[in-house]
């Protein structure tokens, strides 16, 4: 009798213990997604924000003397590095 419950109870404690490490396994990929969100959000925010200050930055290379071409041409030897 005392070997059949001692089976029962390390049969319910090997599910128990499986049933933790599934739930850990889909905790992990959820914790791991809502941090990669919450990063991209964070990134999406840097970006707008530098966007606007190289929109202001580049008004004031405009006012001062900067013309159209050299600035196309600064823009362009960015966007080919």
């Amino acid at each position: 009798m005392a070997n059949n419950q001692n089976t029962m109870r390390d049969m319910k404690r090997s599910i128990l213990k499986a049933v933790r490490d599934s739930q850990k396994t889909k905790q992990d990929a959820m914790d791991e997604y809502v941090a990669a969100r919450v990063n991209i959000k964070s990134l999406e925010g840097r970006l707008e924000e530098a966007r606007e200050k190289a929109t202001l930055l580049r008004r004031k290379a405009k006012d001062a003397g900067n013309t159209s071409a050299e600035l196309k041409t600064a823009d362009d030897l960015i966007d080919a590095r």
